[in-house]
């Protein structure tokens, strides 16, 4: 596990130093950070996605195109993304689904064509000692599409990659 998220973090980090034109991208990857803070009682999280690849995932899915530079589409955008990050990021506290949808809080583009995407499930219980997720996100465009996440939990930090074989995985809360 640690050398694939090794491998996952090299490639994404040449991508960003050695960056191609923005519609040719040499590997398919997201990037997800989780921040569990039980204090505050939820999660927030964001997701990494290339522009051009999330394009093509909501044009094949409800035949349209968004423009991320056009803030009159803000109400629109949460919508599509919404629904979509809620279909292919699912999370499940000991071993039961969440409930609750997540929405689109705000999102920021780049200049290397990547758009963050910031959640927040609130109220939460963080009282779980296990939470599963299940990433599909881009795999239904991609054959090679990976999807890197990051879980952080007080101080501790755990990786996972993964792919169209490995959708699903659990992480321990300590």
């Amino acid at each position: 596990m640690k050398k694939a998220a090794f491998i996952v973090s090299l490639l994404f980090l040449s991508y960003l130093f050695f960056p191609q034109k923005v519609n040719a991208h040499p590997v398919h990857i997201s990037v997800t950070n989780i921040d569990i803070l039980p204090q505050q009682k939820k999660i927030i999280f964001s997701v990494r996605v290339f522009i051009s690849d999330f394009n093509t995932a909501i044009n094949k899915k409800n035949n349209t195109k968004i423009d991320f530079s056009k803030s009159p589409q803000m109400l629109v955008v949460k919508q599509i993304v919404s629904d979509y990050i809620n279909n292919n990021l699912i999370f499940y506290f000991d071993k039961k689904q969440n409930k609750n949808r997540f929405s689109l809080v705000r999102y920021k583009t780049n200049e290397e064509g990547a758009i963050w995407f910031y959640f927040e499930i609130p109220n939460t219980n963080c009282n779980f000692g296990n939470i599963s997720i299940k990433n599909t996100l881009l795999n239904d465009l991609y054959k090679d599409q990976t999807n890197l996440l990051i879980l952080s939990y007080k101080d501790k930090q755990q990786a996972y990659s993964f792919n169209r074989k490995n959708i699903k995985y659990s992480f321990l809360i300590h």
